[in-house]
């Protein structure tokens, strides 16, 4: 049995943010949030954020069953991780500890439509 993945309107949350890089790539991701619909790989243009791209992460979302994979890891994520994540699903075997909270976060991202 599969995780539905359900819409949620998107709540109105404000976010305290410990790094003006975090709160810059939270404002991007919203602004590529329309129709309640969560940003696809299509919606990222890479030339409207470089100052981002080493410190970002796509992950691609499966539908049935719902997992999570990363399409593409920034380089400065590859250094503080000391670990190479592209291509990696979020599942223990892949991942390793740590994957159920990662898993999660993902999951509620999906549901909520909302970054986390």
């Amino acid at each position: 049995m599969g995780i539905a993945i359900a819409d949620v309107a998107l709540p109105s949350v404000r976010w305290p943010f410990e790094t003006q890089v975090v709160k810059e790539a939270h404002d991007y991701w919203l602004s590529k949030h329309v129709d309640n619909r969560l940003p696809s790989r299509s919606d990222i243009e890479p030339q409207e954020i470089p100052h981002l791209l080493s410190c970002l992460f796509l992950v691609d979302v499966a539908r049935e069953p719902v997992s999570f994979r990363y399409r593409l890891v920034g380089t400065e994520i590859r250094r503080w991780a000391n670990r190479e994540f592209t291509g990696t699903a979020v599942n223990e075997k892949e991942y390793g500890p740590g994957w159920q909270s990662v898993f999660n976060a993902y999951l509620s991202a999906v549901h909520t439509r909302m970054p986390h």
